[in-house]
């Protein structure tokens, strides 16, 4: 069982890098702490809340919040965490398509977060997107982006399902609320 030590990188957080969170913790409080990437946890509660969660042994979680998307995969019974966890928001989607954050080009990130949608709409803030987003009638804009977010998402999904063949893939966090946008 591999357990994490050290909180590799929070890109919102300037100067954070390889922070010793779990001694620091155990330190304080004098118990054991360990460390998960938040989709491992989700994974294991969404499994818990099937009732033959016993008999999955190989599924995939993504996260999909404003701010990125996050995966777990579990794979013959156990959670995969490869050299202290994986990523998916970095992978390439789109070959040469729009510049990430991260200095690639194409990135899932680009597509498939309110952060990445709102630089395409251009020239609003992130809040007056968001309020753009909610609105009873979204414009057409708006809604080609989620468009191409169900598109890159779909993308993503089907290279899950050719990589790692899981009985399930579930999707949880803040973007499935607008799942009606999805769907347009």
């Amino acid at each position: 069982n591999q357990d994490c030590s050290v909180s590799l990188n929070i890109d919102k957080i300037d100067g954070w890098r390889d922070v010793p969170l779990k001694s620091m913790y155990s330190k304080k409080f004098g118990v054991p702490v360990y460390l998960y990437h938040d989709p491992d946890c989700l994974l294991i509660h969404t499994l818990t809340k099937m009732r033959n969660f016993t008999e999955v042994k190989h599924c995939i979680e993504l996260r999909l919040s404003a701010e990125g998307i996050g995966i777990a995969a579990m794979l013959n019974g156990a959670i995969y965490r490869g050299n202290g966890g994986i990523e998916i928001e970095h992978v390439v989607v789109a070959p040469n398509g729009l510049k990430c954050k991260c200095g690639k080009q194409g990135c899932l990130y680009a597509y498939c977060t309110l952060e990445g949608m709102q630089k395409q709409y251009k020239g609003v803030t992130e809040s007056e997107f968001l309020s753009l987003v909610q609105r009873d009638t979204p414009d057409e804009t708006i809604l080609r982006l989620f468009k191409n977010y169900a598109y890159y998402l779909a993308v993503t999904i089907q290279n899950l399902f050719l990589l790692f063949n899981p009985e399930y893939v579930f999707m949880n966090g803040i973007m499935t609320e607008y799942k009606s946008l999805f769907e347009k």
